[in-house]
């Protein structure tokens, strides 16, 4: 109710937003600390929790890894989470590569998030392993996929010119459509399938 809205406000700076999406995400964390977050708890949510993949992106990840594309996941969600449900779903493929915010345990008990945080609005400042670049070896064509204009900056702009930018626009889709249209080349609405 409080952050949601400002991240996908076009009216804000990037800057206000930036410093907004850093605030919920300490938030966030000193929620895993105060109730003591366990790494079962996250496999339990998986199996409980009804996410379920956007309508044919089961046969996309499946057709990914016949053809040896790489794909990689970059998340300001929690990796473990996509990790585990990839795994749940028997779709966590060998040229798979999440780049997320991954919580580190520590007996089954929450310890830390590895590394900088990772929020919407920094995902161009994620910089790939050596596992990841080594996937991208010799690729020179992208098919980007975001579900918010920031996603755009995941790569740089001389990528641009070798890539395909889908946009999954789903909350304020009249307010929002425009600016959308004017960032992605192909733009879906209303859970638009993969």
């Amino acid at each position: 109710e409080k952050y949601r809205p400002i991240e996908i406000d076009m009216t804000l700076s990037d800057e206000e937003k930036s410093c907004a999406m850093t605030e919920w995400w300490k938030a966030h964390i000193s929620l895993f600390k105060e109730y003591n977050l366990k790494q079962d708890d996250i496999k339990k949510s998986i199996i409980d929790g009804g996410l379920r993949y956007r309508v044919g992106a089961k046969q996309f990840l499946k057709k990914m890894h016949e053809l040896n594309i790489p794909v990689i996941i970059i998340s300001a969600g929690i990796g473990n989470v996509i990790e585990e449900f990839l795994k749940f779903e028997n779709d966590f493929y060998d040229n798979i590569k999440i780049v997320s915010n991954f919580i580190e345990f520590e007996n089954g008990n929450y310890k830390q998030i590895k590394g900088e945080i990772i929020h919407a609005l920094n995902k161009n400042i994620v910089s790939l392993d050596d596992k990841s670049k080594e996937l991208l070896k010799g690729r020179n064509n992208i098919l980007l996929l975001g579900d918010g204009l920031p996603d755009l900056k995941m790569i740089s702009d001389d990528m641009m010119e070798s890539a395909i930018t889908v946009g999954f626009l789903e909350e304020k889709i009249d307010e929002n459509l425009k600016y959308f249209n004017e960032g992605f080349d192909i733009v879906l609405t209303n859970q638009g399938t993969l």
